[in-house]
């Protein structure tokens, strides 16, 4: 996680935002909270708010968030969508990535692969019945 930086807001949504968990083309995704819950806090960019195409592809991305109901797929517990700003927050998995954990831990026993495996295969399968290919 990196920390905010000067440019980023403070609040959003009611939710308060911690630090900077990644950025990309079309946002930024950060670590926030609102009481005790923690989420995964995702903001357009303002130059993708002007354009029409992002802002509805950014708009379907919550629709299909909020049809998608699977313990391995972070469920969606709000949004908002306006001239000022875009965002949305779904559940934070807190751990560390794959890489992270192999680094400190060396390669995944058989029946670890099989269980990361086969949770991957379950949550992909759900997405697909949403009518979503994942990128």
């Amino acid at each position: 996680m990196q920390p905010l930086t000067k440019k980023d807001p403070k609040k959003i949504g009611g939710y308060t935002l911690i630090g900077r968990l990644g950025s990309g083309g079309m946002g930024v995704v950060y670590l926030a909270s609102k009481g005790s819950d923690s989420v995964a806090l995702k903001v357009i960019r303002d130059a993708q708010l002007d354009d029409e195409a992002h802002l509805s592809r950014f708009k379907r991305e919550i629709s299909t968030l909020e049809t998608i109901n699977h313990p391995n797929v972070a469920r969606i517990l709000g949004s908002g969508v306006d001239a000022e700003q875009a965002w949305f927050a779904v559940e934070f998995a807190n751990g560390p990535d794959l890489a992270a954990r192999v680094k400190d831990k060396g390669a995944l026993s058989e029946s670890e692969w099989w269980s990361l495996a086969e949770g991957l295969f379950s949550a992909l399968e759900a997405v697909h019945a949403a009518g979503v290919i994942h990128r």
